[in-house]
C-alpha cells in the first residue's frame, strides 16, 4: 500500500475501515455517501467491507494490476484508475489504488511506476480494458515489450459489479485497515452507480479476470492471457 504524491485521492492521512464502517457521528466519509446513495451502500453493502491487517506474498499468489483507462487533464474529465490485487485462492486483496487524470505521456509513465513497484512478484499481471482510448497505450506499452492483458467486457458496469457481489458478500475482497485512499475508494464503491466509477470498474475487471483465471466464468473476453 503505497501513497502517491500530487494525486488527488492520495494526499490525504490514511484513514481506518473500522472509521469506515462505525456508525459513531455523521463523518466525512458518510457525507459523501449521502451525496449519491444509501449510507449502507448501494449494490456493495458497507456491512460486507472486510478487513485486512497485513498481507505477505506466498507461493501460488498472483498480483493483478487492473487498469481503468481515460486520457484527460480537464478538472471534470474522466479519471484512470488502477487497483492493485492480490489474489489467494478464492480470496482478493486490494493491496493499492492509483487514482489521476493524465495526458498519454505521464499516463504511460504511471503504468509503468506501477509495475515496477509490483515487478519482484512472479509474473504480475497488468490488465487493461480493450477501449478505442486505451489501444494506443496498450501498443505503445507492447513496444517497450511490457507485456498487457487485454479484457473486453460483454456486459453493461452494473451488470458487472453485480456479477461480482457475491466476493464482497463472502468476504473475499478484503481491504487494508489503513490507507491513504480508502475513504474516496470505498466511498465509490459503495455509492455506485455514481458520478465516478473508474475505480470500481478497475476493481471489477481484476476480480473478474481472477475469477477467469480460476475456472469461474468463460475466458471468451480475455486476451493475451498470461
Amino acid at each position: 500500500m503505497i501513497a502517491q504524491e500530487g494525486e488527488p485521492s492520495l494526499r490525504r492521512r490514511p484513514i481506518s475501515l473500522d472509521h469506515v464502517l462505525g456508525d459513531a457521528g455523521l463523518s466525512n466519509f458518510e457525507a459523501k455517501l449521502e451525496q449519491f446513495g444509501p449510507r449502507g451502500g448501494t449494490i456493495i453493502k458497507r456491512k460486507w467491507l472486510t478487513p485486512y491487517d497485513e498481507v505477505h506474498i506466498q507461493s501460488g499468489d498472483r498480483i493483478i494490476m487492473s487498469w481503468d483507462i481515460a486520457l484527460s487533464e480537464n478538472e471534470s474529465g474522466d479519471y484512470s484508475a488502477c487497483v492493485v490485487l492480490l489474489r489467494r485462492n478464492e480470496v482478493y486483496y486490494v493491496l493499492e489504488v492509483v487514482r489521476g487524470r493524465f495526458p498519454f505521456d505521464a499516463l504511460k509513465q504511471k503504468v509503468m511506476e506501477v509495475k515496477r513497484r509490483h515487478s519482484s512478484h512472479r509474473s504480475p499481471t497488468l490488465l487493461i480494458e480493450d477501449s478505442p482510448i486505451s489501444r494506443g497505450l496498450i501498443q505503445s506499452l507492447r513496444e517497450k515489450s511490457i507485456n498487457v492483458t487485454v479484457y473486453k467486457p460483454d456486459t453493461d458496469k452494473r451488470s458487472r459489479v453485480i456479477a461480482q457481489s457475491d466476493l464482497f458478500q463472502g468476504g473475499s475482497v478484503r481491504f487494508p485497515r489503513k490507507a491513504p485512499w480508502l475513504e474516496d475508494f470505498t466511498a465509490e464503491l459503495l455509492a455506485f452507480p455514481g458520478r465516478h466509477d473508474d475505480q470500481v470498474d478497475a476493481l471489477t475487471q481484476g476480480l473478474a479476470w481472477g475469477r477467469v483465471r480460476r475456472g469461474e466464468f468463460s475466458v471468451g473476453t480475455v486476451q493475451g492471457l498470461n
